[in-house]
């Protein structure tokens, strides 16, 4: 065949186009992997999947949610079901290629999904590298890394995972695969578990407790790290004074009032570029949050508000933190969709982090909570940065 291969339809419709006030009759719809193209005579359109807020399905309608507004399809007859569930199969599928930074998926089952909210739908369950992806076929997929689940309870046919944020997700009638899937799912769990006291351990002899404390990608006060291991503390304390951040790390730790946070993360290349050691330092008295990190060739040090509208009380700290470890975990601890700004954004290259920020209220919090950054230019250079968030 000369030139490119052209792309097959996952599915193709007739149907009822509804937006801004507008409608459009008898529109061709053809859904492909990536995008949703319409065409009509004197309409056309083409809608990129990753770049879609939300797609709903109820009433026989499809509802398609974008920076302009609504889209509502409707009028598509007996193929309303085949082409609702492809579209939001196809949307999930875009959606964790965005949020899984290319995660295997060890082990998939099909079941039927309750969300915190109580709604029911079909789903399809799969068992990540690091995190739970379940795919609803009525709405958004949703995400539950592993570090971030507190309890699992098991029922026959049925178990539901709580999170720390206290969100239960309850997923139920996988028939035959729920043994199978469960035993995945505490398999990959038991893996992480390993991997993170394997990491942990080149700093200090670990056990499991302190490795389900500091698993990939939580960041836990360092109060917590040393009621467990007073001597895990003390050699990561010596490690970061060894660090090449060896006096911010002295600076931080005199603002932090016993506060500071500790976590250990795989880089964004996984073993390729080792683990990176984040600390993260609250400033109540300035309304300021510090995040600092060793290793990955850590540029700069980023400064957040505790509050918009003024600080928190130090009581307020642990839950302050779970939210911004959900936040983080939402962009793989990516630091650039928190402080590009909107017109950076706009380039072709980080249309993955602009449908994170229109979908991620954590990731919204975050990049209104920046106070700035710090770039690792020399120590008094920077800490006068530091000190000007500060004031």
């Amino acid at each position: 065949m000369d030139g490119a291969e052209q792309a097959i339809p996952l599915i193709t419709a007739r149907m009822r186009v509804s937006l801004a006030q507008q409608k459009h009759e008898r529109v061709t719809a053809q859904l492909f992997d990536d995008k949703l193209v319409f065409s009509a005579p004197g309409f056309s359109r083409t809608l990129k999947l990753g770049s879609l807020l939300a797609v709903r399905a109820a009433d026989y309608s499809v509802t398609v949610s974008t920076d302009e507004g609504d889209i509502v399809l409707s009028m598509i007859g007996h193929l309303y079901e085949d082409f609702a569930g492809k579209l939001i199969r196809a949307f999930n599928e875009a959606l964790f290629r965005q949020l899984l930074m290319k995660e295997t998926a060890h082990f998939e089952a099909p079941g039927q999904y309750v969300s915190p909210a109580g709604e029911a739908s079909p789903a399809v369950f799969r068992i990540c590298e690091t995190a739970l992806v379940i795919l609803p076929e009525t709405h958004m997929l949703v995400r539950v890394p592993y570090c971030m689940a507190a309890d699992v309870k098991t029922e026959p046919y049925r178990f539901t995972v709580t999170d720390r944020m206290g969100r239960a997700y309850v997923l139920q009638k996988l028939g035959r695969l729920t043994d199978p899937f469960l035993r995945e799912y505490q398999k990959r769990v038991t893996d992480l578990r390993k991997q993170t006291r394997d990491k942990l351990s080149e700093i200090a002899p670990v056990d499991d407790a302190l490795a389900d404390l500091l698993m990939e990608g939580m960041i836990v006060p360092m109060e917590d790290v040393r009621a467990i291991s007073p001597a895990f503390a003390d050699a990561l304390d010596s490690r970061l004074k060894a660090s090449d951040i060896a006096q911010e790390y002295e600076y931080l730790k005199s603002l932090a009032d016993g506060s500071m946070a500790v976590g250990i993360k795989r880089g964004l290349m996984g073993e390729m570029t080792g683990e990176v050691i984040h600390t993260l330092t609250p400033v109540f008295v300035k309304n300021a949050v510090i995040l600092e990190s060793v290793g990955e060739g850590a540029a700069a040090t980023y400064v957040f508000r505790l509050g918009l509208k003024g600080s928190i009380p130090p009581e307020s700290w642990r839950q302050w933190l779970l939210a911004f470890n959900d936040s983080m975990l939402a962009v793989n601890y990516r630091r650039e969709p928190i402080y590009l700004s909107k017109e950076a954004l706009k380039a072709e290259k980080y249309e993955d982090y602009r449908g994170a920020l229109k979908r991620s209220e954590g990731l919204r919090n975050l990049r209104a909570l920046l106070a700035g950054r710090a770039v690792h230019s020399g120590f008094e250079a920077w800490k006068r940065t530091i000190e000007s968030y500060l004031e």
